[in-house]
């Protein structure tokens, strides 16, 4: 038998009747030990659309493109999404950039807490009116 207790903060306490202790029969712990595999697995998230600035750009001479894009995040707040593009569209980049224009890209976000998301499997960035209007 797996016996597990756990104490509740001191600012937190339950509301009504709280269990304490659970006790988990150890011909469960197989079942127990897959679940949490399955629970803590992540999936891979389906492609996003990222939209805004340029925040900034950073190369090396004849290396890729490492932009960063601010949006606005889930919770509201504006985030900054990184992704790496080519080098062929350099100037076109510090253009955008310059200039203010909203630019969007899509691909699969990768985030973890704490640190800045990326933008992996890029396509894009595009001005955002060149993407409406091919839309069209």
């Amino acid at each position: 038998m797996l016996d597990v207790g756990f104490a509740w903060a001191a600012v937190e306490q339950p509301r009504g009747q709280a269990v304490e202790r659970v006790g988990i029969a150890s011909d469960a712990l197989d079942l127990v030990d897959r679940t949490v595999q399955l629970l803590s697995k992540m999936e891979p998230r389906p492609r996003s659309i990222v939209t805004g600035p340029i925040y900034t750009i950073s190369h090396a001479t004849d290396g890729p493109v490492h932009i960063a894009i601010q949006t606005a995040g889930l919770n509201g707040h504006l985030q900054k999404v990184e992704l790496t593009v080519s080098a062929d569209r350099r100037s076109e980049f510090h253009k955008w950039m310059d200039a203010g224009i909203t630019v969007t890209a899509s691909g699969r976000i990768q985030a973890q807490p704490g640190m800045t998301a990326r933008l992996l499997d890029v396509d894009g960035p595009v001005p955002l009116d060149e993407a409406i209007f091919q839309a069209e």
